[in-house]
């Protein structure tokens, strides 16, 4: 989406990074906030956490379930928190984040 910027992670001290960073640089002051969990986890739960890292209300937190996790009750648990994703719309941050990515991709090039 060539009007939007957004990142998702499981760790919150990424999260709540990009997010601090986010924050500065949107001119949008309306995010979207909200995290994929598995089914033997507590969305209630999760949504406190993720809006206490974050420091944003609970109800600003949406929760979409996974799929496909009741066929994982076995599985080794890598993502404790879920997947969170954070999300604003804003055409110029996002024309801004692209202009710095093409810069960086032809650094890159460069030292091929």
């Amino acid at each position: 989406d060539k009007n939007s910027v957004s990142l998702s992670n499981s760790n919150p001290n990424i999260v709540r990074f990009a997010h601090d960073c986010m924050k500065q640089l949107a001119t949008n002051p309306h995010f979207d906030y909200r995290f994929q969990s598995h089914a033997d986890q507590d969305p209630d739960h999760l949504r406190v956490f993720w809006a206490s890292v974050l420091g944003v209300e609970p109800s600003a937190v949406a929760s979409n379930p996974k799929t496909n996790s009741g066929h994982l009750k076995h599985r080794l648990f890598t993502c404790e928190y879920g997947v969170f994703q954070v999300s604003v719309n804003d055409t110029r941050f996002r024309a801004q984040l692209q202009a710095l990515m093409d810069v960086v991709q032809e650094q890159w090039a460069e030292l091929d």
